[in-house]
């Protein structure tokens, strides 16, 4: 009876140095990655790769002419992707326009060599000359030190299709499965530069803009900012958590960094998200 349980925990070895080896391959991702264009020339809105990721992270790209991508999160555990966008020529702190939930480590996603690699496969199209091609593509993201930015790769598989009839907006298409094709692109996006998370205006106490700066990326954690309001010294926040997992451990960091507040408005269920009301007092 000695040899199976010696196996068994040689068997189980082997697994926990790999996933420990595998969580080593992660790199830090965190940051703001740049998306820009004031003319709509800017790569990444036309980049296959980054439209190919864009549809992976469910970040909705209409209408969308300048921004930022941000990564939160901690790789070797799980990650965040979020599509800042700007409103009026300022952009919003914390205000992404679109999350999912959070990609999780070895379950969503595995580290090799420096890259985060999902494992889900992103619907994606290519075209040559007047060739339509549909299939997916697999999507890895890395780090890039000697540019600095954000890699995005996609490999793209599918094959070519041929439309057999069109009416008005009805289209039927089938696939030519001998026209198998893969592709590989790569974008690169630019590290945004540290000022463009700043709330540039004159409405804003200096109250609302302390706390802004006390509720950073790494007390949010998976929690959104969704507004600070000024009432004489009492700030406001509100807030937004797309699970209601994520509530707990953010009230516990707002512990830990001894930020006192009030709970004004309980964490409510609407719109796929949980709202709710910080009261932050900011003068002793």
């Amino acid at each position: 009876m000695r040899f199976p349980i010696i196996f068994g925990l040689f068997l189980l070895s082997i697994y926990s140095s790999g996933f420990a080896a595998g969580k080593q391959n992660c790199t830090d991702l965190n940051g703001r990655f740049s998306i820009h264009s004031s003319d709509r020339n800017d790569v990444a809105f036309i980049d296959p790769a980054f439209i190919d990721a864009s549809k992976l992270f469910k970040l909705n790209l209409i209408n969308v002419t300048s921004g930022e991508l941000e990564i939160r999160g901690d790789a070797p555990h799980g990650l965040y992707f979020f599509l800042k966008t700007e409103r009026d020529g300022v952009l919003p702190i914390s205000m992404p326009t679109s999350a999912n939930s959070e990609w999780t480590f070895n379950r969503d996603y595995k580290c090799e060599d420096g890259w985060v690699i999902f494992s889900q496969r992103a619907p994606a199209r290519r075209y040559d000359l007047l060739k339509r091609y549909e299939g997916d593509a697999k999507i890895r993201i890395a780090r890039d030190d000697l540019y600095e930015g954000l890699k995005i790769e996609s490999t793209f598989s599918g094959h070519e299709v041929v439309t057999i009839f069109s009416y008005d907006s009805a289209n039927i298409s089938v696939p030519k499965w001998w026209s198998r094709k893969t592709l590989r692109d790569t974008v690169l996006l630019a590290t945004a530069p540290a000022d463009s998370s700043k709330q540039v205006t004159q409405l804003e106490s200096q109250a609302a803009l302390d706390v802004r700066r006390m509720f950073s990326d790494k007390l949010l954690g998976g929690v959104i900012l969704a507004g600070v309001a000024d009432r004489e010294g009492v700030v406001t926040v509100t807030l937004k958590a797309l699970r209601s997992s994520d509530i707990k451990p953010f009230e516990e960091r707002l512990r830990v960094a001894s930020i006192s507040y009030q709970m004004k408005t309980e964490p409510i269920w609407t719109n796929n998200s949980y709202f709710m009301e910080l009261l932050v007092k900011t003068k002793p």
